[in-house]
């Protein structure tokens, strides 16, 4: 009996030292930290595709496209791109076209008047005048006042040579050309750049 005894003292003794031994070592398995485990870590992870799989992905409400810093677009020769109607912001410091039109002076007494030019957002503004016909026409650049009063500062083609180009500072907001006929007809185009810097 007493063998009996010692052999479940002894049984006892090695099932008690294996439940210490299996509570005291971690288990490495899934949900585990400990190194070479499987589970997802802070690292960076690797995945590699193989055989370039097709993705089928659908549209989900609108996509917008952002463009950002200064990038290099190239098109292959015959490429066709459609913008759609692209709204362009001016910047404060560059330079717009104002006014352009031809215009057809005929023999005087003809007078043509341009319709009123708003030159208020503008610092400077660059006038060209040329002509093809008779070339004797004289052309007033007028400043309009608050009340639509006209004051000619000058006659743009006062060599009769038919071209004209000068830069004036604006001392008003509105301006307006006034062209008297020559010996004959003329086509007058009358283009005004501004610039606001």
């Amino acid at each position: 009996m007493s063998k009996l005894k010692n052999s479940l003292i002894a049984l006892a003794g090695l099932t008690a030292l294996a439940l210490i031994t299996s509570l005291l070592i971690p288990l490495v398995g899934l949900g585990s930290n400990a190194p070479g485990g499987n589970a997802p870590t802070s690292q960076t992870q690797n995945v590699n595709v193989v055989n370039t799989p097709t993705v089928a992905a659908q549209q989900s409400g609108t996509w917008n496209v952002a463009i950002d810093g200064t990038p290099t677009v190239n098109l292959a020769a015959g490429s066709s791109v459609n913008i759609g109607t692209p709204t362009v912001n001016v910047s404060a410091t560059s330079t717009a076209i104002a006014y352009e039109d031809t215009l057809i002076v005929q023999q005087a007494p003809a007078i043509v008047l341009t319709p009123e030019i708003n030159v208020s957002s503008f610092k400077q503004i660059r006038v060209i005048v040329s002509a093809n016909g008779s070339t004797d026409y004289a052309i007033y650049m007028r400043i309009l006042d608050s009340n639509n009063v006209p004051f000619s500062i000058e006659n743009m083609n006062d060599s009769l040579m038919g071209a004209f180009s000068k830069i004036y500072d604006l001392p008003g907001q509105k301006i307006d050309f006034l062209i008297d006929g020559g010996t004959g007809q003329s086509s007058v185009h009358v283009l005004v750049f501004g610039r606001s810097n």
